[in-house]
């Protein structure tokens, strides 16, 4: 199976990412700021194919992985040992204290950004009142943050169709293709396989 679309400069792309948070000069709150860059590279990497437990389901496909620089500001502390010194009764006293000194900085970090390509095989779409009449693909996605969401896709006729979905963040991601109706799969689960 191959792809057309591609993580690619000047091509329409699956996700363009746009990272960054556009910080004001003067705004003494802020937390962070970006400005995106063209990304570096990608890499892509297959998966599948998979099937359900009945093999009247399958899905394969490839994982497109961007890796984008963005310049992230924040505020840098820093402090010096500074003398103060006073006179009483005639007599010159110093001490020593720690002067802070805040200043607005900026660092460039290296974000990745996923794209899942996928196309589900429907081998078995009749008759049109069976409750299992569709092919499903359900993705696991764990983020860094240790957040977990779920992207599902179904296909109900007969013949392939092309899926795709958009995730940063991310730690791993399972798949599972099972059967089912138009609204979620039910049954003949091939249970979690990891694809990154």
């Amino acid at each position: 199976m191959r792809f057309v679309t591609r993580m690619a400069a000047g091509l329409g792309t699956a996700a363009v990412l746009t990272a960054g948070v556009a910080a004001t000069a003067g705004a003494a709150n802020a937390a962070t700021a970006g400005a995106p860059v063209k990304a570096q590279t990608s890499t892509t990497a297959e998966w599948g194919p998979y099937f359900s437990a009945d093999h009247k389901a399958k899905a394969a496909g490839e994982v497109v992985v961007s890796y984008e620089k963005i310049k992230v500001g924040h505020w840098k502390t820093w402090y010096t040992w500074e003398l103060k010194c006073w006179k009483h009764d005639g007599k010159k006293f110093c001490e020593k204290y720690k002067q802070p000194h805040k200043k607005w900085v900026f660092t460039w970090v290296t974000v990745k950004n996923y794209t899942v390509h996928s196309t589900l095989w429907n081998f078995k779409w009749y008759p049109t009142k069976w409750k299992q009449r569709c092919a499903w693909e359900t993705f696991k996605v764990l983020h860094t943050d240790g957040k977990v969401t779920f992207h599902s896709f179904n296909n109900c006729h007969k013949g392939p169709q092309d899926f795709s979905f958009d995730v940063k963040h991310v730690d791993k991601i399972w798949v599972n293709v099972a059967r089912g109706n138009h609204f979620k799969p039910v049954a003949q689960h091939s249970g979690w396989t990891e694809i990154v």
